[in-house]
């Protein structure tokens, strides 16, 4: 039997278990190995899950040989000989992930700018990227929330979870990169995008402190509730505490004397923002009448200024 032909699978396990035991494998070596079943795997047509599993899997192994950049060559090579939908590579793109590669940083890219876009594997491509953690791939993602880095010309619908994954991974940048936290910060007041306003607050909440909840108060714009309930905007002004050996937890009041000071400024200054403030003060407060209210956070935000709290007379 030509190769191959009915050892594509031991072929695969082999070079598999090789590269997990920590075997330093050359991309020639993997080679001459594997291209028999992928070859025979494009012979028989992909027109089953299985056939096309197996050269994912053959694939998905090549990069993590000595020579990254020649590997993704002969995926890209390969991916390019017949028709296919993006998330039929959705285990490929997580591969790419762990190669810790900058080489595979142009081939998510371009994967993502194809005809197909990325076909429900959006939340795959933005951990892949973010494991990878070489500078192309913080680059490419933070261009989506920072003007001052370029667009990669993927379109992304940012959904919930997708929007939680994203920020999970640029909060670990944040916290091990002051500088960048600060930048990050700073652009609460800049004018952005809706998207960008919701990513940014959804970082926002990777944080705890007056600083984070006053980045997110600068987001309000007209109406819009920056947050979003779906968020977990209490998460700003309640505090999460395990509930003994339950694996439950209860909320607890934390002091936001700071932001709701921000928000009654807003309301009584900022036409633009006036609503989303107001409405977010009545939440707050709601959830003090709830939860009851930090010590030393008093119940009127701004008792100097000499307006009624609630300021409804500016609601009118």
């Amino acid at each position: 039997m030509p190769p191959g032909q009915w050892d594509a699978y031991p072929r695969m396990n082999g070079i598999r278990a090789l590269l997990v035991s920590g075997a330093i494998l050359s991309l020639d070596s993997m080679l001459a190995v594997l291209d028999p079943a992928i070859e025979h795997t494009l012979s028989q047509g992909l027109y089953n899950d299985q056939n096309l599993s197996l050269l994912v899997d053959c694939l998905g192994l090549l990069p993590f040989g000595d020579q990254p950049i020649r590997a993704i060559a002969r995926i890209e090579e390969v991916m390019g000989r017949f028709q296919y939908r993006p998330y039929q590579f959705r285990d490929l793109v997580t591969a790419m992930g762990q190669t810790r590669s900058e080489a595979a940083v142009p081939f998510l890219l371009n994967l993502a700018r194809g005809r197909g876009g990325l076909q429900n594997m959006e939340d795959e491509w933005i951990k892949a990227l973010g494991r990878l953690n070489v500078p192309a791939a913080r680059d490419a993602l933070l261009g989506f929330i920072d003007p001052q880095f370029s667009l990669v010309g993927v379109n992304i619908n940012f959904d919930y979870d997708n929007t939680e994954s994203f920020a999970s991974i640029v909060g670990k940048w944040l916290r091990a990169d002051p500088p960048l936290r600060q930048r990050l910060m700073d652009l609460s007041e800049d004018c952005l995008t809706a998207t960008q306003k919701r990513l940014l607050a959804a970082i926002y909440h990777e944080f705890d402190g007056a600083e984070t909840i006053l980045a997110g108060v600068n987001l309000l714009r007209g109406t819009m509730w920056p947050f979003g309930r779906e968020r977990g905007l209490e998460t700003q002004f309640l505090e999460r505490r395990d509930y003994g050996s339950s694996g439950s937890f209860v909320l607890v009041p934390r002091n936001a004397e700071r932001a709701r000071v921000e928000l009654f400024r807003m309301v009584l200054n900022d036409h633009t923002r006036r609503q989303a403030a107001f409405s977010m003060l009545g939440q707050v407060e709601l959830w003090r009448l709830q939860h009851g209210r930090p010590t030393g956070e008093p119940r009127h935000p701004m008792i100097g200024s000499g307006v009624p709290w609630p300021p409804l007379s500016f609601m009118e």
